[in-house]
């Protein structure tokens, strides 16, 4: 028995070591392929850099450049113009797109699309979308199907690059089946769109769901300053009881300072999320304090840190007297962490004053 068991240990420990002995092989080899590849990469930059720069300043002719740069080298050509894309604005942007756009390099992008490899179908939507090749999005939209994330980010990202905003609610609906795409990932994909989506996702604003969902809406309307979302925004606000939904209203009203929602925003100066406190009363202040100058002022006495340091910020910058019912507390001892507050917020008040 004992001696079976030394076999099979020292079996183990064999295929533990051919393991091992793999794996390094495994990463010498991906770091060599990767030295090899990014010498590659360099001497065709070095030799087509300076083409691509006569081709801007001399308004060459995009098929003719293409002409020259043999089909096993069309990855090293896109990567060099996804610098000068990143780089520059305007007409100079558009002929370093109308590369991309140029048949032979556009068809070579559309194959990649087709590809049942997952780097390169990602790949080909990114660059037909930096380089806005509007004609790839009816293609490139039926690759939202995808099961692949990476790729569905990719190809989201490439329409809303090319404000393709009747796709915009395909991309809300196939965002639900990736479990790690969340407000900040559909938030990012929808900043590429341009100011003309709002009107759509407007539309689509009551029905989303799940909350993030919204919540990315709202947020990418108060990066607009849309407005005319504010009456909507409004209704969820009355509405929901999630708090980060709430937050993000708060932050939305505030952007477009939409006072009809005064009513609803005071009430929630009482809130049990301290969160909402601290956005509801950064909001009220943005207003200008009127009737809920007294409930703000009662904030500072708050239980919750973050709350305190927002009401004693508003009592200084929006009440009229606000600097002096701030020195009061502070010299009163028997006010507590309120009176810290109060003295931290008047310490930074008079630094800005000697700056």
């Amino acid at each position: 028995m004992n001696l079976f068991l030394l076999h099979f240990l020292i079996y183990i420990i064999i295929i533990l070591i051919c393991l091992a002995y793999l794996l390094i092989l495994y990463v010498v080899n991906l770091r060599l392929y990767h030295d090899y590849y990014s010498r590659r990469q360099k001497k065709f930059t070095d030799e087509w850099e300076a083409n691509i720069f006569n081709y801007l300043q001399l308004q060459g002719n995009p098929e003719e450049l293409i002409k020259k740069v043999p089909r096993r080298k069309y990855i090293f050509l896109l990567e060099l113009l996804r610098g000068f894309l990143l780089a520059l604005k305007g007409s100079e942007y558009e002929k370093i797109a109308d590369i991309i756009r140029e048949k032979k390099l556009y068809d070579y992008l559309i194959r990649g699309l087709k590809s049942p490899r997952t780097i390169r179908v990602a790949t080909s939507a990114y660059f037909l979308g930096i380089a806005k090749a509007v004609r790839s999005k009816e293609l490139i939209a039926k690759r939202l199907n995808t099961k692949s994330e990476f790729v569905f980010i990719n190809c989201a990202t490439c329409l809303a690059q090319m404000n393709a905003v009747e796709f915009a609610d395909k991309i809300l609906t196939r965002s639900k089946s990736f479990n790690r795409i969340g407000k900040d990932t559909l938030l990012f994909i929808l900043l590429e769109y341009q100011p003309d989506v709002c009107n759509t996702l407007l539309r689509l604003l009551p029905s989303s769901k799940p909350d993030y969902h919204k919540e990315s809406i709202i947020s990418l309307f108060r990066h607009f300053q849309y407005r005319e979302a504010a009456p909507e925004v409004l209704k969820i606000l009355v509405n929901t009881f999630s708090a980060d939904l709430i937050i993000e209203c708060l932050k939305f009203m505030r952007e477009v300072q939409y006072m009809e929602s005064y009513k609803v925003i005071n009430h929630l100066l009482d809130n049990k999320n301290p969160m909402v406190r601290v956005e509801a009363i950064k909001t009220i202040g943005k207003f200008g304090a009127g009737s809920s100058e007294d409930n703000i002022f009662n904030k500072i006495f708050d239980d919750n840190y973050d709350v305190q340091l927002a009401a004693a910020d508003t009592i200084s910058s929006s009440f009229p007297s606000g600097i002096e019912k701030l020195s009061k507390i502070a010299h009163d001892s028997e006010k507590g962490r309120a009176a810290s507050v109060a003295r931290m917020i008047l310490s930074q008040i008079e630094l800005r004053s000697n700056v």
